[in-house]
């Protein structure tokens, strides 16, 4: 997939004490157009090794309360709500995002998954979405193994 279109991982180093950040933005974790129109990003930090924050965003303006994911037929457990609230973005992007926190070993089960489904959490709705090589064609699907990849020169060193 066309990295300009979707982006991919980057390596940062935090300007406070030069640990590195890696992170993937946001990208499509729909395998159809009939599903929630969800994006999903994911960020690990050095001085956190065993986290990784994951960014749901969801189109249009709403509340997002909750994530949960079904991942190959069990429960993704724990997650926990990283920020206060949803971010809106700004007025064009038309996005509502908010993020979690997750076990490495809780994110390397998510990533290696054959069946993934994201429920999505409003105030009094959700929405479903899926990925993983058993849904077909998700933009998300790609990006898992590059970020590990990334992750793992920093934990494993």
């Amino acid at each position: 997939m066309n990295e300009v279109l979707t982006p991919g991982v980057s390596v940062a180093q935090d300007e406070f004490d030069n640990t590195a950040i890696v992170r993937q933005p946001p990208v499509s974790a729909s395998s159809s157009m009939g599903e929630g129109p969800h994006l999903l990003g994911f960020s690990w930090y050095e001085k956190s090794p065993d986290t990784v924050y994951l960014t749901v965003s969801k189109l249009g303006i709403l509340n997002i309360e909750g994530v949960q994911f079904m991942v190959d037929g069990e429960p993704l457990e724990p997650i926990r709500k990283a920020s206060r609230l949803t971010d809106y973005g700004r007025s064009t992007d038309r996005k509502s995002s908010r993020r979690f926190a997750t076990t490495f070993s809780a994110f390397e089960r998510l990533a290696n998954a054959q069946d993934v489904r994201m429920r999505v959490e409003s105030i009094d709705t959700y929405s479903v979405s899926k990925f993983g090589p058993a849904n077909g064609i998700a933009v998300i699907n790609e990006k898992f193994g590059k970020f590990l990849a990334e992750v793992n020169e920093y934990r494993l060193s």
